[in-house]
């Protein structure tokens, strides 16, 4: 009986999963900018054809200011993807309880660099039988600096602690540093300011 119980479970997370995993794909996807499609050339006739045509003359153009260069599809996507990591990453290490034996570091090592893993580890919650628990929720975020394998994030937090029955909410920022192992972002550094 626990064996099927287990099993159906499973199923349900792997369903669960492959439906997130979709939906990434498909998010990814419908940002892409659509490919440029050629204009279609007007068509002339002949007597159109034999009147001269003016040169177009150069005209001179100042601007007061200099746009910003758009961003590529490709660069704007990795700068996502980085954002993403580093939301992820301090969503789920800055929540937290006293009850549930520091879910919070195992479910962020997939995320983190060989020498960020040290120091993930050491920041273990005292587990009690009286409840205290704090979650976290980023409500801002920007790509300060980034490269094609080097990303900077700068984060906002909101951060609700819960203990004794009482509650408090109060915002942070931060910084979480990011560099590519093997094509993915992982965490390599994270402050509070």
């Amino acid at each position: 009986m626990q064996r099927k119980k287990r099993r159906t479970y499973l199923i349900i997370f792997l369903i669960l999963l492959l439906l997130l995993i979709l939906g990434i794909v498909y998010y990814f996807y419908s940002q892409q900018e659509p490919a440029l499609q050629p204009e279609p050339q007007p068509t002339t006739t002949d007597q159109q054809q034999q009147q001269p045509q003016p040169e177009p003359q150069p005209v001179e153009t100042t601007t007061q200011q200099e746009e910003p260069e758009p961003q590529t599809a490709p660069e704007a996507t990795n700068q996502t993807t980085a954002k993403q990591t580093a939301r992820i990453f301090v969503e789920r290490f800055s929540s937290y309880s006293s009850q549930n034996e520091n879910e919070h570091i195992e479910s962020v090592l997939p995320l983190i660099t060989d020498e960020m893993r040290d120091w993930v580890e050491r920041q273990t919650i005292e587990q009690t039988t009286e409840y205290s628990g704090q979650t976290t929720e980023i409500i801002a975020s920007n790509v300060e600096d980034s490269s094609s394998d080097e990303a900077t994030v700068q984060i906002q937090a909101r951060i609700t602690q819960r203990s004794d029955g009482t509650e408090s909410t109060t915002q942070k920022n931060g910084r979480v540093e990011l560099t590519k192992v093997n094509g993915s972002w992982k965490v390599d550094g994270f402050f509070w300011d």
